[in-house]
């Protein structure tokens, strides 16, 4: 409790420094994404509507090209932001972040976390199969690309935030409880069309920034872990646009909010773990009663 009050206490000092310029930056960046996003809509609606079609066929059209739409406006969206910071001018800086720091080499624990998150939900979530469904590989691949620049172009942004207005450690933290419900009333309130996103996209986004927080050259670790629990879920019917309607799976249950918690809880519990001082002191025990 006294933690919790210590934080609170400290969110006007750290308002005043690089976060509110790093939340400004992603407010900005979200709300270009949605600005284009409805330019989009509004511009294939008219032409629909000059054609005589009805409102229902506008909207099929529009969820059936549900991830262009997103992908195309996220990209518009992090062009607009790229050349408002000026990005342009830290690009050296950029490269050598991603390229001259070691770039760790897979991380074993992220595949501990894939494989736990993968049969947490299956079982969490009961997978049933659709009967008559015919799996399409295209819209699978379509779907997982676009989950990767759902999730990947934030994350990109953040980390390019981070060279241009470095945050301490206090800082990185009040982050990270802001802006994934930033990203996902987002996601909610611009994707209207969206049969599935729900408060799962909330605990993705939250875990892949943590995995970043903790270990800022791990990204080929990170980028691991997106691209494989997308495809999961993407193959089990949890398509944050699509849901299962081209899968030949599905969740007989809803993914409650408290099965998410639970997820996250274990997810950071077990990295702290493996990060603990605790852990090094066990680890040098066994070595030295091995020898």
């Amino acid at each position: 409790m006294i933690m919790i009050l210590k934080m609170f206490n400290t969110i006007p000092q750290i308002l005043k420094n690089y976060y509110s310029k790093q939340l400004l930056m992603y407010g900005g960046y979200l709300f270009f994404g949605a600005l284009f996003y409805l330019v989009l809509i509004s511009i294939i609606s008219f032409f629909h509507f000059m054609l005589g079609h009805k409102i229902s066929e506008i909207q099929e059209w529009i969820l059936g090209y549900g991830w262009q739409l997103i992908i195309l406006s996220k990209l518009m969206a992090f062009f607009c932001i790229f050349q408002i910071i000026g990005l342009d001018a830290y690009y050296k800086d950029l490269f050598k972040y991603v390229t001259e720091k070691k770039i760790q080499k897979l991380d074993r624990n992220i595949l501990i976390l894939i494989f736990f998150t993968v049969i947490f939900f299956i079982i969490v979530g009961q997978l049933v199969i659709i009967p008559h469904h015919q799996f399409q590989l295209i819209r699978f691949a379509l779907a997982l690309v676009g989950i990767i620049v759902f999730y990947a172009t934030d994350l990109v942004l953040l980390v390019a935030l981070q060279i241009v207005y470095p945050l301490d450690k206090r800082a990185l933290a009040f982050r990270l409880l802001v802006f994934p419900i930033l990203f996902l009333l987002s996601a909610k309130l611009t994707y209207t069309f969206a049969e599935n996103i729900n408060f799962f996209v909330w605990g993705q986004f939250f875990a892949v920034m943590y995995l970043l927080n903790i270990d800022r050259n791990n990204y080929l670790s990170v980028l691991l872990y997106i691209v494989i629990t997308s495809a999961v879920f993407v193959f089990c019917g949890g398509d944050p646009v699509w849901g299962n309607l081209f899968s030949i799976l599905k969740f007989a249950k809803p993914i409650t909010g408290v099965s998410i918690v639970l997820w996250l809880a274990i997810f950071i519990m077990y990295m702290n773990f493996k990060r603990s001082k605790m852990l090094l002191k066990i680890r040098r025990k066994i070595h030295l009663l091995s020898t």
